[in-house]
């Protein structure tokens, strides 16, 4: 089995997962979160990186 396969998870009585959708988490504050953490940790050590690369 592999991770693809897993379409629901429930735990305790609540959906952590269903029809491949994560229930619990608001995925894109997570997603804009990491964004501006690795900005903010780029910017504090002094790292400028190319466009070309796609980061977090």
């Amino acid at each position: 089995m592999r991770t693809e396969n897993v379409e629901s998870v429930m735990c305790n009585g609540r959906w952590i997962l269903k029809d491949k959708k994560i229930s619990n988490v608001d995925e894109e504050e997570v997603y804009s979160l990491a964004t501006k953490a690795a900005e903010n940790l780029l910017k504090r050590a002094g790292i400028s990186l190319p466009n070309r690369f796609n980061c977090l």
